[in-house]
């Protein structure tokens, strides 16, 4: 059981590193820009969904979902002991959805 949390959290860490979760926040001084993006994956989806006619239709990127699904996935995969799964799901999707905003930005 300490295992699985540890792996857990471990796939939870991982996540939140490469999408970030740094969001918009305003800045007050003159000195530096109205509104402030984080630079996180999150961020640059959002930043480049619209151009590529990629968003939902509240305006978020639709990749974001898509992570969200891998992180789910990924932990039940962690949970029920799939390691065959979980390596297929980063070595099939994971990889290849997180180049998404990247190759758009």
């Amino acid at each position: 059981k300490a295992k699985k949390d540890q792996a857990a959290l471990e796939w939870q860490r991982a996540s939140a590193l490469a999408i970030g979760s740094i969001g918009k926040a305003t800045m007050t001084t003159e000195t530096v820009y109205e509104e402030y993006f984080g630079q996180t994956l999150f961020t640059l989806a959002n930043e480049m969904c619209d151009p590529f006619g990629t968003c939902t239709a509240s305006g978020k990127a639709h990749i974001i979902d898509a992570w969200m699904d891998q992180e789910y996935r990924g932990l039940s995969f962690i949970e029920n002991e799939e390691c065959l799964e979980l390596a297929r799901l980063v070595n099939t999707e994971v990889k290849q959805k997180f180049l998404v905003p990247i190759i758009q930005g």
